[in-house]
C-alpha cells in the first residue's frame, strides 16, 4: 500500500510494474528504461559515455582493445557499447576490439580478464561496462602482474572511489548520482501531488 515506487527495472519489459498503473500508483524508472511500461525516468546518455570512452582511448593512439560485456540484454550495458561502438566509427578507425562477455559479477570480471590478458595477442587497453567487471579485471591484472597503463589501459564505470584506491588512477565514467536523485525526488512528489498518466524521461550526462 506504499503512495509511490522508485525502482531500477529488474527485466527488459516492466510488466512487473503494471499492477501498479492499474492502481494509479506513481512509479519513477531509475538508470533503464524498459520496452512496455512507459513511466517517468530518470537516466543517464549511457550512448554518450560510451562514444567518451571511445574518443578516449582512441586518443592515446589503442588500436587493440578489448570490451567487457555483461550477459543479459541489460539496457544499460546495451546502451554503453552501442555508444563505444558507434564512437568508434565516428572517428572514422576500423574497429579493432575483442568482445567478451560474462555475468556482471567481479568474479565474471575476473575470468574473463585472465582469459583476455593471456591471450596471444594481448589488448592495449579494455573497456569495462560496469564496476564488478571493472573491480574483477583488475583482480586479474594484478594476479598476472600486468601494470595498468604501462602494460594495459583500463575505463570502468560507475565508482570513482576505486580510481582513488588504485595506483596509478584508472579513468573511470562516474553517474551524477546527487542529480539523479534530485530528479527522481522531484518527478516523484509532482506525481504524488498530482498524478498524470504523461510520463517525461530526464536524460543526464
Amino acid at each position: 500500500m506504499v503512495d509511490g515506487i522508485i525502482t531500477i527495472p529488474i527485466d527488459k519489459t516492466g510488466e512487473h510494474l503494471q499492477a501498479a498503473r492499474e492502481r494509479e500508483t506513481p512509479v519513477i524508472l531509475v538508470d533503464r528504461l524498459t520496452t512496455r511500461f512507459k513511466s517517468d525516468a530518470v537516466i543517464i546518455d549511457h550512448l554518450l559515455a560510451g562514444k567518451l570512452a571511445a574518443g578516449e582511448l582512441r586518443s592515446n593512439g589503442h588500436r587493440n582493445i578489448a570490451r567487457r560485456n555483461g550477459r543479459g540484454g541489460i539496457y544499460t550495458m546495451q546502451q554503453r557499447q552501442k555508444g563505444f561502438s558507434s564512437g568508434l566509427r565516428t572517428i572514422d578507425w576500423e574497429e579493432q576490439t575483442h568482445v567478451h562477455h560474462s555475468d556482471f559479477s567481479v568474479e565474471g570480471g575476473y575470468r574473463a580478464g585472465k582469459k583476455i590478458l593471456e591471450s596471444p595477442a594481448p589488448p592495449t587497453a579494455v573497456f569495462c561496462s560496469n564496476y564488478e567487471i571493472t573491480l574483477g579485471l583488475i583482480m586479474a591484472m594484478n594476479e598476472l602482474d600486468v601494470k595498468i597503463h604501462d602494460d594495459v589501459s583500463l575505463i570502468g564505470f560507475d565508482n570513482l572511489m576505486l580510481s582513488g584506491v588504485i595506483k596509478p588512477k584508472i579513468t573511470m565514467l562516474v553517474q551524477p548520482i546527487q542529480t539523479i536523485a534530485r530528479q527522481i525526488t522531484a518527478l516523484i512528489l509532482a506525481q504524488l501531488q498530482a498524478y498524470s498518466t504523461k510520463h517525461s524521461v530526464i536524460t543526464l550526462e
